[in-house]
C-alpha cells in the first residue's frame, strides 16, 4: 500500500459525526489537566497571558503553567517549541500540547500532532495517547475535517492507535450526508484525483465524497460524481 503523504493528508473534510467518542475516553481530555473556575483570575496568569498575546518574551515553564491550566494559545505556542527542538525525547510531549490546544479550538494544531502521532518510535507518558485520541475524537464529532481525516489516516496506518481499519470505515460511514455540501464533495474529490494515484485513504474518502455528490439535486453535479464512480471501478459501491 502507497504512503505517500499517508499521514499528511489535507484535504478538507466537512463532516459532522453523528457517533459521540467512545465512552472508555470520557474523562481522558481533562483528566491530565488542572482545572480551574477562571485561570485568569490568578494576576500571575494573567501577565503571562498578556506577554503570550503582545508576541513578548514567554519563558518554557511559563508557557507550560498556562497550558495546563488550558490555554490554548499557551498550549500550542509550547508545541511548537517543542516540535522544533528537534529533541526526539520531547515528541510525545509536543504531541500532547498540541492535542491540549486542538480540543481547545485550536484546529490549527491538529496536522503538526499527525505528523507527530505518525512518526514510528515516538515515546508517550501514561495517559497521554489516550488524551490524545479524545481530543481528535471530539474535535471529529464536532465535525473538524483535519481530525476526521487525522483519525482515518492514524487508524489505517496502525500508529500510535493500533491498526484498527474498521474504526477508520466506520468514521466515514457514521456521517450525515444531507450536511455535506454536494459540490463541495464533487471539488473534494477532483481534487483528490488529480493529487496523483491514491492511497487506501484517500480512495476511501473519494468513494464518501463521490456517493455524496452522485445523490446532488444538481443534475450536473450528479453526472460528474456518477462519472468519476465510473471511471475509478474500484470506488462504486
Amino acid at each position: 500500500m502507497r504512503r505517500r503523504n499517508w499521514p499528511l493528508l489535507i484535504l478538507a473534510l466537512a463532516i459532522a459525526l453523528s457517533a459521540t467518542a467512545p465512552a472508555g475516553h470520557a474523562d481522558a481530555a481533562s483528566s491530565l489537566m488542572i482545572k480551574v473556575a477562571n485561570p485568569y483570575s490568578n494576576p500571575a496568569l494573567r501577565d503571562i497571558r498578556k506577554r503570550l498575546g503582545a508576541h513578548q518574551n514567554v519563558s518554557s515553564a511559563e508557557l507550560r503553567l498556562l497550558a495546563d491550566h488550558g490555554d490554548s494559545l499557551a498550549a500550542f505556542a509550547l508545541a511548537e517549541r517543542l516540535a522544533s527542538s528537534g529533541e526526539a525525547a520531547v515528541r510525545g510531549e509536543a504531541a500532547y500540547y498540541y492535542a491540549v490546544a486542538a480540543l481547545n479550538g485550536r484546529a490549527y494544531a491538529i496536522k503538526p500532532l499527525t505528523t507527530i502521532l505518525a512518526t514510528p518510535g515516538v515515546s508517550y507518558k501514561s495517559g497521554q495517547l489516550s488524551f490524545i485520541e479524545t481530543a481528535l475524537l471530539r474535535q471529529a464529532h464536532a465535525g473538524s475535517p483535519d481530525a476526521i481525516l487525522a483519525l482515518v489516516s492514524l487508524y489505517q496506518l496502525g500508529r500510535p492507535f493500533g491498526a484498527r481499519p474498521d474504526d477508520a470505515e466506520a468514521l466515514l460511514k457514521s456521517n450525515r450526508l444531507n450536511r455535506f455540501d454536494s459540490s463541495e464533495a464533487l471539488q473534494l474529490a477532483v481534487n483528490i484525483a488529480a493529487s496523483g494515484t491514491p492511497d487506501a485513504v484517500e480512495l476511501a474518502l473519494m468513494r464518501y465524497y463521490l456517493l455524496v455528490a452522485s445523490r446532488s439535486q444538481e443534475p450536473g453535479t450528479r453526472a460528474a460524481a456518477q462519472n468519476l464512480l465510473r471511471a475509478y471501478s474500484d470506488l462504486r459501491p
